[in-house]
């Protein structure tokens, strides 16, 4: 009995300390606002390094990860949360405003620590397919982390097109040339950091759910039409909801985004094959 009290003890000390660790990770990069390739780059080491640490030093199993992702992600919205009623409550006479909820590039941060995550414990699969342990650990750590992933993902999505954005049914102009947004990004002879940051968002918000969506349906002709139809409907919402100015290019980007998930999902279960003999068929085991 007190070597089961003592087991779980030790697995919940393990959980609290890589949460706490896996929190901090994104605070170097919440500190290098208007660099944005720096920040991902310094989140990517810090991040890589704890799962060294971890994974390497203290032996944990993947299912701690998993939790201690869901903390992290949990964390984070609650003190995002708590920053924003603390806003609105210092400054009451102002019309309530979802702006502060989560900053720029803050929310993908957090996606940097889950894909290097994902992308290590993949790795150790294909390492360690034979290890039956493993694999079992693997699937609870796969499971959990793609809810903990998909809350979070909606949570952003339901934020970055309805909350953030006043409506005010007023008809914006709408911008219908292909590429023209584009091209006033990349040839003004600097880098605005807030266009280049909208430039990169339209396409990195897309990625998770081609990957997700790609796990879930095989189907050609829904992964084919879901992406131009979503990003459409998104448009289409502005334009009449006057809480955001519909571009081509947005579209454009969308799609671009959502099949570079759906390659990089793919290209991952091909490694996934080959390493393992065609013993296992992807890393989306659920």
């Amino acid at each position: 009995m007190a070597k089961f009290f003592s087991k779980k003890l030790t697995y919940v000390l393990k959980t609290l300390l890589c949460s706490v660790c896996l929190i901090v990770s994104v605070l170097p990069g919440f500190d290098l606002l208007g660099n944005l390739l720096m920040q991902v780059f310094v989140t990517v080491v810090v991040s890589f390094i704890i799962l060294l640490i971890f994974d390497l030093v203290l032996k944990t199993d993947p299912q701690i990860f998993s939790f201690s992702l869901a903390c992290m992600t949990a964390f984070w919205v609650l003190y995002a949360l708590i920053e924003q009623i603390q806003a609105h409550f210092q400054t009451p006479e102002e019309p309530f405003s979802w702006f502060q909820l989560f900053y720029y590039d803050r929310p993908a941060l957090l996606f940097v620590v889950f894909f290097v995550c994902l992308l290590y414990f993949v790795i150790k699969l294909l390492i360690k397919k034979d290890d039956t342990d493993f694999v079992k650990n693997y699937k609870s750590f796969i499971k959990t982390t793609t809810c903990t992933f998909l809350v979070y993902y909606m949570i952003i999505l339901i934020y970055s097109f309805l909350l953030v954005r006043k409506i005010t049914f007023e008809r914006p102009v709408v911008n219908l040339k292909p590429f023209e947004m584009m091209i006033f990004t990349f040839t003004r002879g600097y880098i605005d950091y807030e266009l280049l940051f909208l430039f990169l968002g339209n396409i990195a918000i897309f990625i998770p759910l081609g990957i997700f969506f790609a796990a879930l349906t095989k189907k050609k002709l829904i992964l084919g039409l879901f992406p131009f139809l979503l990003s459409f409907s998104i448009e289409v919402s502005q334009f009449f909801l006057g809480n955001g100015h519909p571009d081509i290019d947005d579209l454009i980007l969308n799609v671009v985004g959502f099949y570079l998930g759906v390659a990089l999902k793919l290209f991952l279960d091909f490694l996934v094959r080959k390493s393992t003999k065609g013993k296992l068929d992807s890393f989306f085991i659920f």
